[in-house]
């Protein structure tokens, strides 16, 4: 079933769904580096928030973030990644990093 939930902006979003979703505190959600603190804080809340690299140039490894998918991916439960960067105006690759987060 597709669902659409209507909000302010992101950072309401994410406050939603990280106070719904049944998040425990060894389960893990992957964010970047570059997060902006409202994707990032409310997942410290709720569960293990790991972090994938974030390149000299700012833009996301994606080896490294392959490389914490594999390692987590028996808890985890979410990767949260921004589809760009408000501090350096990177733009994330997101159909690659969904790729990679449906395959582990």
């Amino acid at each position: 079933m597709d669902t659409a939930i209507f909000v302010k902006n992101t950072t309401e979003a994410i406050n939603k769904l990280a106070n719904r979703l049944n998040l425990q505190p060894d389960d893990v959600v992957i964010i970047s580096e570059m997060e902006h603190h409202s994707n990032d804080l409310p997942w410290r809340k709720k569960a293990r928030v790991v972090k994938a690299r974030v390149d000299i140039s700012g833009a996301l490894d994606l080896d490294d973030l392959c490389s914490k998918i594999r390692k987590h991916a028996a808890r985890l439960k979410l990767v949260s990644i921004t589809g760009a960067s408000n501090v350096t105006g990177y733009i994330n690759d997101l159909r690659t990093i969904a790729r990679l987060a449906h395959t582990y």
